[in-house]
């Protein structure tokens, strides 16, 4: 976040997988851009150092090509998976910049379901169900206990930001907006038009990009409550069971039981 990539073993490892070719989801690698590398139409001839190899090289084009860093950290990647273990030491040990921490929050049952699609995890009947249910909502009570009260203990809960799924679902653009103005970023035009490109797609697009598991273009109207129509009335009543704390403190609604003759 300091652009400083060369003050540690660990950052110089890090720059030397990010210089492989890019296998994740994400459709752009910032190293693989211009400013990292002088790339022409002929990917054969182009010249791109090895960062790994060059980290001052990475601490130059950072602190004059960009305005700011986001970072996205996935709960497993967290140590212990608890934010406690991250936030206060990330903010209190960069005194002199302007961190924001943006926390992103999805209903469980929509959550595992999308994990059961992408066969992460069993469905119902499994009887590892309950536990991974528990072990998810124990993990995101935690870090909302942490978010609220150990970061207003600091005095830095101003630099946080609870976001809901459901949120953006429902309104991609004007939760997008909300979240640029906490952030202290402008949103550009060419981002607006982005974020409703790939939240109100033509339906042959939609059905192009429905084949990837990983895209992000997907019609937000109604995503976040797919797994209404997707999932099973008696898994959810698991996780509900299992996470009566979390939806309770987030005010979620419980699922009601589908007339017999939705369940032949």
């Amino acid at each position: 976040m300091a652009c400083n990539f060369s003050r540690s073993p660990a950052s110089t490892k890090f720059l030397s997988y990010v210089s492989t070719p890019w296998t994740g989801a994400l459709p752009v690698n910032i190293f693989d851009t211009p400013n990292f590398c002088n790339k022409t139409r002929d990917v054969r001839n182009r010249n791109c150092p090895k960062l790994g190899k060059n980290p001052g090289f990475v601490d130059r084009v950072c602190n004059t090509k960009y305005k700011h860093s986001v970072v996205k950290v996935a709960p497993a990647r967290l140590p212990r998976e608890k934010l406690a273990d991250l936030v206060p030491r990330v903010l209190l040990e960069n005194p002199d910049l302007d961190v924001r921490v943006l926390h992103l929050v999805r209903d469980p049952r929509g959550n595992i379901n999308s994990r059961i699609n992408l066969d992460w995890v069993k469905d119902y009947p499994s009887p590892k169900l309950p536990s991974t249910a528990a072990d998810l909502c124990g993990s995101i009570l935690i870090n909302l206990y942490h978010a609220d009260k150990t970061l207003t203990d600091l005095g830095l809960k101003h630099r946080y930001k609870l976001v809901l799924y459901k949120q953006i679902a429902d309104d991609p653009l004007g939760t997008a907006k909300d979240i640029y103005d906490f952030a202290g970023f402008k949103m550009p035009l060419e981002t607006e038009q982005w974020v409703l490109e790939t939240t109100k797609p033509s339906a042959e697009t939609l059905k192009k990009e429905l084949e990837k598991p990983y895209s992000t273009v997907r019609n937000a109207s109604g995503n976040a409550d797919k797994w209404r129509e997707d999932a099973f009335y008696f898994r959810n009543r698991i996780i509900e069971r299992h996470c009566k704390t979390l939806l309770d403190s987030l005010g979620m609604e419980r699922v009601s039981k589908p007339k017999l003759a939705n369940h032949k």
